[in-house]
């Protein structure tokens, strides 16, 4: 039998690779400039590097995945470039050590309480899967795409089919043997609805506090079970509270197409990873066209929209 895990600690180690890869990767899409001032307006930037990194993996993958017999090479191939990014990320990292100043944390409790916790998370998404929805068709898909070389639904694997793309990326670990690097996604979901509620704050203090709102966002017990594991429930659910604050915050015409395609794009991830989200996916596209729309634009909002469902 073929064993997809290394064998402990590598395989944790392995993961935290792909991942600071990602966040490199999504560093480099939110330098393109007028990206940068969409994402600045809405949340602190370094918060959504991790997702954005997600979200450009799942637009390179998914169709070669789909269209394509070779799912193993291209997913060991891009986790390779991965790790790759990782260790130039990590040395950037050395260099700017000395001169960060962590003092800050010692200002405000409720940002050490955030800190603290949100640690806390990344030790429990780092752990071994134990959820029985996640070993079954979670992981047993994305192990599939990577015996079969191919996106595959068995009619006699019932609950095979209510997966979608996001086992792409629980595969893209395994194909390196990172077992976590699912449920580490989960963790990128969590930074990036931090970063976005502290942006919200920022100029509304609860408690003479920015933080204390997002305190009480990620000490919610249901999220002890959606961050636990690699069902990417919480990565989707994120995705449209993205598309959301895109939406509320966008004033510019300038910026106008370059957050509609965002918007699409996320709302069609989301659906395309779990169609229970075709309902509040629907209601966002339709509030975004409605405040974007006028005469003059309406071919090419409608262009957009057609583009981005073709595309996913």
């Amino acid at each position: 039998m073929i064993n997809f895990v290394l064998q402990s600690p590598y395989s944790l180690f392995v993961a935290y690779l792909i991942l600071i890869g990602t966040y490199r990767l999504g560093g480099y899409f939110l330098s393109i400039k007028k990206v940068n001032l969409i994402f600045k307006k809405i949340s602190v930037i370094n918060f959504q590097k991790l997702i954005i990194g997600h979200i450009i993996s799942l637009l390179v993958l998914f169709p070669l995945i789909a269209f394509t017999n070779h799912s193993s090479f291209i997913l060991k191939f891009f986790a390779s470039l991965l790790v790759l990014l990782s260790i130039f990320e990590i040395y950037d990292f050395i260099k700017k050590y000395h001169k960060i100043n962590f003092n800050f944390l010692l200002k405000d409790k409720y940002l050490l309480f955030n800190i603290i916790i949100l640690i806390l998370y990344l030790f429990l998404t780092s752990s071994p899967e134990t959820s029985a929805d996640t070993l079954d068709y979670h992981i047993g898909t994305a192990l599939n795409i990577i015996r079969f070389d191919s996106y595959v639904f068995l009619a006699e694997w019932f609950t095979s089919i209510q997966s979608g793309i996001g086992e792409i990326l629980i595969a893209l670990g395994y194909s390196l043997g990172a077992e976590q690097y699912g449920s580490l996604i989960q963790f990128s979901s969590l930074l990036s609805i931090t970063g976005i509620i502290f942006k919200i704050c920022e100029n509304r203090n609860f408690f003479n506090s920015k933080y204390f709102a997002n305190l009480i966002v990620i000490s919610c017990p249901v999220l002890l079970f959606l961050a636990s594991g690699s069902k990417p429930q919480l990565f989707f659910s994120s995705l449209l509270f993205l598309a959301l604050s895109i939406v509320f915050s966008v004033e510019k015409r300038n910026y106008l197409y370059y957050s509609y395609s965002i918007v699409c794009v996320l709302i069609f991830l989301s659906i395309a990873g779990k169609f229970s989200y075709n309902l509040s996916g629907f209601l966002i596209w339709t509030f975004a066209t409605l405040k974007f729309i006028s005469f003059k634009n309406f071919p090419r909002l409608f262009s957009i929209t057609i583009v981005s469902f073709l595309i996913i």
